[in-house]
């Protein structure tokens, strides 16, 4: 459907645009979905995509007499049974996630053409 085409859209040019107001560096935590959470605005955001969809659904229910509340689009299609996590880093630990970051820096100078006798690095961090 257009609307919710569109709407995925409104969504998802909401976090790049909130990403970018950042003081520090390009972008912040919420460009990447694993890592927006972390952000308090990410709440304020979806608090707005919430009432947004209530109002087309309102708007909707005046038109045509008919929407689906959120209730009965959050109705569930299916039901998990069972579901484990088995970690391998380390030890086997069940049902126990190991999160982190770990930072790196690579030394690019002799694979890129810079002028000068200067070392020229990378410094990545993965989340």
């Amino acid at each position: 459907e257009g609307f919710f085409l569109m709407f995925e859209r409104y969504h998802d040019t909401g976090h790049v645009l909130l990403s970018s107001t950042v003081v520090n560096g390009p972008t912040n935590v919420m460009i990447d979905a694993p890592t927006s959470g972390r952000d308090t605005v990410f709440y304020r955001w979806h608090q707005h995509i919430d009432a947004t969809f209530e109002r087309y659904q309102a708007m909707r229910r005046q038109i045509t007499g008919y929407s689906q509340t959120l209730q009965e689009l959050a109705e569930p299609l299916f039901e998990i049974q069972n579901a484990q996590v088995t970690s391998f880093r380390g030890t086997n630990l069940n049902n126990e996630i190991i999160t982190g970051c770990s930072y790196h820096t690579i030394e690019v100078s002799n694979g890129l053409d810079f002028r000068g006798d200067e070392k020229t690095f990378i410094h990545m961090t993965h989340l």
